[in-house]
């Protein structure tokens, strides 16, 4: 994935609404597990953003829709927007043994 695009990785199937995670979605949400319904509740901590969406079809992205994010994510990324796409996992090969390079 690109650095700096918004992906959508969660639809509901009851409103229409795309979310970057699990968590953002299920925040959308109010009531008994029995009776939940979407309701974008004020205290859900959803930022909107505006990005791409390659659920539907892949080869054919809707760009420019309103994907929620949870403000906890919305957060992280502006804490490591500085970090210029520096590389922060290992990168090198591991043995089997577990020794590197």
């Amino acid at each position: 994935m690109s650095a700096g695009i918004t992906y959508c990785r969660c639809h509901c199937a009851g409103c229409g609404s795309h979310f970057t995670s699990l968590e953002a979605y299920d925040r959308h949400r109010s009531g008994p597990m029995s009776d939940r319904r979407c309701t974008f509740p004020d205290g859900a901590k959803l930022v909107e953003r505006i990005g791409t969406c390659r659920l539907d079809d892949p080869t054919r992205p809707l760009h420019g829709v309103t994907i929620y994010e949870h403000e906890s994510a919305a957060r992280a990324r502006e804490a490591f927007r500085g970090i210029g796409g520096r590389e922060t996992a290992r990168t090198e090969r591991i043995s089997a043994s577990g020794g590197g390079r």
